[in-house]
């Protein structure tokens, strides 16, 4: 996931109706969640297969929480039944913000998958596992912050 993909050929929160914006940006945030999983299946199937029993607990950690993020992340929102006002500019501009740090921390952990090598160290391969679940757990509460300003145009029957 590159800069600014999420937000490619989208023209913003307000130029559509809000159920179909917020939807079209979070399935493509899931997208970039999803490919952080195939490469942490990647290298949990090179780790699997050098017997590195200790760099496997560690993997299987990070897909697990990546696992709870793309799930909660696909359920969240979906179904929301919004008021047909458009959405305020500050939220728009919070909204749009929060998207950013997400896909950059998306990028970033990818970055540090694409780096580990199974001839590292042990102790430089957890240092590096324990950056990825910060930034993970930094992506999980970016996108909670996120449910909270759409949360905020929903209608409730």
């Amino acid at each position: 996931m590159t800069t600014a993909t999420v937000h490619h050929d989208f023209k913003g929160y307000g130029a559509y109706q809000l159920s179909i914006s917020e939807k079209m940006i979070r399935q493509r945030l899931i997208e970039g969640l999803k490919d952080l999983a195939d490469k942490n299946e990647t290298c949990l199937i090179k780790a699997r297969s050098q017997g590195r029993e200790k760099l496997v607990s560690q993997i299987l950690s990070v897909k697990k929480l990546i696992g709870r993020i793309i799930e909660e992340s696909e359920t969240s929102q979906s179904g929301a039944v919004y008021r047909l006002e458009r959405i305020q500019p500050s939220d728009e501009e919070a909204a749009t913000d929060t998207d950013r740090d997400i896909e950059k921390l998306i990028s970033e952990s990818g970055g540090i998958i694409n780096a580990l090598t199974c001839s590292e160290t042990d102790m430089h391969l957890a240092d590096r596992f324990v950056d990825m679940i910060a930034k993970l757990n930094e992506i999980e509460k970016l996108l909670h912050q996120r449910q909270k300003i759409f949360k905020r145009m929903q209608v409730y029957a």
